[in-house]
């Protein structure tokens, strides 16, 4: 090994991290508020989006009962997450807010648990998480509230979960029992 190479390596390796730093974007660091005690909610406008928080999430479980056949479990969630990169980039691209989704249906009499996800960026009308009320929306699955009804439809290659129904909410998730009108269709 040539004596002259060590420091050569030395100094390549020292002057590409110090290009890699320049390179890389500066991180702010973000913060997120806290969930205080004692704060008065009012509905439906803080069922809704909260984007300056950084995890939330909405949902609907139940059992589906056309009187005819064995019941029907159902479950359908949206998350919101708020990465905490990206907060001042302009872009419309820019994953400020990303958004998940999961929708199973359970068939005990069948011993069949369907399931299935999506993700995406908050954007361009495709996927979003709205202030104000119940609205949320990736691609072709969306929750929200008209007036006091929840819709939750998700569709995809499993069976179709369409649900409405009333209930209430609060930030330490929903709870309602309720006959809905509701179909799963394959």
């Amino acid at each position: 090994m040539n004596r002259n190479s060590v420091p050569f390596t030395g100094l390549l390796v020292a002057l590409l991290a110090v290009l890699l730093a320049a390179g890389a974007p500066a991180r702010a660091e973000v913060t997120y508020p806290h969930v205080l005690p004692g704060v008065e909610l009012a509905f439906p406008r803080d069922e809704g989006a909260h984007p300056e928080y950084r995890v939330e999430w909405w949902y609907v479980t139940g059992w589906l009962d056309d009187g005819g056949s064995e019941p029907i479990g159902f479950q359908v969630t949206f998350f919101r997450v708020r990465p905490g990169f990206a907060e001042s980039n302009p872009s419309s691209f820019a994953p400020k807010q990303i958004l998940f989704g999961h929708a199973a249906i359970a068939e005990p009499a069948h011993g069949k648990l369907r399931h299935a996800e999506r993700s995406a960026r908050a954007g361009f009308d495709l996927a979003y998480a709205r202030e104000g009320g119940v609205d949320v929306r990736i691609d072709d699955w969306s929750l929200r509230r008209d007036r006091d009804v929840y819709r939750a439809d998700v569709a995809g290659s499993q069976p179709t979960i369409s649900v409405n129904g009333s209930g209430r909410a609060s930030r330490s998730g929903s709870t309602t029992r309720n006959r809905s009108p509701s179909r799963v269709t394959s």
